[in-house]
């Protein structure tokens, strides 16, 4: 008896707690090689967004394609409406044709910082907007 009334006891504070509980953040992300988002992460949110491909094909002209490719995107939050932001890529792939030597990428594809700002807030029919800068 004593257990079940702990328990009830328990699941009353548990209840309790979780009415006055604070909402989550919301957290949009921008995946690499994607469309970015007008969002930003924050104020003090760190956020690494990583990924990678595999991809092979056969064709008339080529006669065979294979490549992988991960990047990853770092962003840091430095108020809610202003971040900074950096993307680096690395790739190998291989690229046999019919009559000619075979061609290989390796190596960093892409390496980029920059910043995003949010102008303006979505509200009503106003959409998000947001000036999203970088150097490749």
């Amino acid at each position: 008896m004593k257990s079940i009334t702990v328990a009830i006891i328990l699941l009353v504070l548990v209840q309790i707690d979780g009415g006055f509980a604070q909402v989550p953040m919301r957290l949009l992300s921008d995946r690499p090689s994607q469309s970015q988002s007008p969002y930003t992460v924050g104020s003090g949110v760190f956020l690494i967004q990583s990924g990678g491909q595999y991809e092979t094909n056969y064709s008339p002209y080529i006669e065979s394609f294979w490549g992988w490719s991960v990047s990853s995107v770092v962003r840091v939050g430095i108020t809610d409406r202003f971040e900074l932001n950096g993307a680096i890529g690395y790739a190998d792939s291989r690229r046999e044709f019919v009559s000619f030597p075979t061609l290989r990428l390796l190596g960093v594809n892409a390496l980029s910082l920059g910043c995003r700002a949010s102008l303006l807030e979505n509200k009503g029919i106003i959409s998000e907007l947001s000036l999203n800068t970088d150097i490749d």
